[in-house]
This record gives structure tokens, C-alpha cells and sequence, in this order.
């Protein structure tokens, strides 16, 4: 296995572009929870415009892979563009995983805004080494609706 060498960067606080566009997936976050989901959420956003939306549906649909991102992605590609990612800044309310880390670089995300969950595995160096940058904020709202969930769904 891999070791990386790297330094994490939070940022305490964010371009009202990013507050925008992260209160976008906190909603989709919610919409997650309130169908009784993980709470997660996700936008993707190329030129100032949100292009997909997606939350964790994995629950909803019975999908292992209904991720946030992979639903925010899916969103995008149906208008039929393959080249739709390209380019866009992905917002997700927590940390990619292996699967969404590698989806979002196939599909050419340029850079992704994470709120930061700790105890959740860091794809920053699997970004970083695809040239994606990382920006990580520190939030409370993502962080409450996951404590919320986790103690309903022990």
C-alpha cells in the first residue's frame, strides 16, 4: 500500500461562490435525511452554474454505489455531454471515497470543496496526484446531520 506525504489544508472560511454553492449540497444532504438517508450531498458546478445535484440515495434505492457524487455526476452526464464534468468544481457535505475520488478524476473534475468529517478516509492524495485541488472546509451542519443519523442507524 501507498504511503503519501502530505499536509491538509482547512479553510476556516469560505468565497461567498463556495457558500453558495456548499449550502446547494447541504440541501441535498437534507434530502437525503429527511427520505432517511445518509445525509450527504453533492453539486457540481462548471462556469458559475450548477451542471448536477445528487445525494446518497444508497439507502432509498437499496444501491451500494448511489453515493452523493456518483448521483451529482449521473445528473450531469444525462444531458448527454460526456465532456459535462470537465472542468467543474465538485461540493460534497464529506470526504470522498475511493469510488467517488476515482469517478470524479475519470470524469475530469478540476476541483473538488469537501467538508471535512473526521474519521472518514482522505482521497486527497489520490486527487492531488491527478491534478484535482482540494480545498477542505470545516463545518458544522454536515457534521450534525451525520452524528444525527449515526444514532439513529446504530
Amino acid at each position: 500500500m501507498a504511503t503519501y506525504d502530505y499536509q491538509v489544508t482547512i479553510e476556516s472560511s469560505l468565497t461567498s461562490e463556495h457558500q453558495r454553492f456548499m449550502s446547494e449540497a447541504i440541501a441535498e444532504a437534507r434530502k437525503s435525511a429527511d427520505a432517511g438517508g445518509v445525509p450527504l450531498g453533492c453539486v457540481l458546478v462548471k462556469e458559475g452554474r450548477i451542471i448536477g445535484r445528487g445525494h446518497n440515495r444508497r439507502i432509498q434505492d437499496s444501491d451500494p454505489i448511489m453515493h452523493a457524487e456518483i448521483a451529482a455526476l449521473r445528473d450531469a452526464l444525462r444531458q448527454g455531454d460526456l465532456d459535462a464534468c470537465r472542468g467543474a468544481t465538485l461540493y460534497c457535505t464529506g470526504m470522498s471515497c475511493d469510488m467517488c475520488a476515482a469517478a470524479n478524476v475519470y470524469w475530469g473534475v478540476k476541483e473538488v470543496v469537501l467538508a471535512r468529517l473526521d474519521g472518514y478516509k482522505n482521497n486527497r492524495p489520490l486527487y492531488e496526484a491527478n491534478g484535482v485541488r482540494v480545498i477542505e472546509v470545516d463545518l458544522d451542519e454536515p457534521k450534525r446531520l451525520l452524528k444525527q443519523f449515526n444514532e439513529t442507524h446504530p
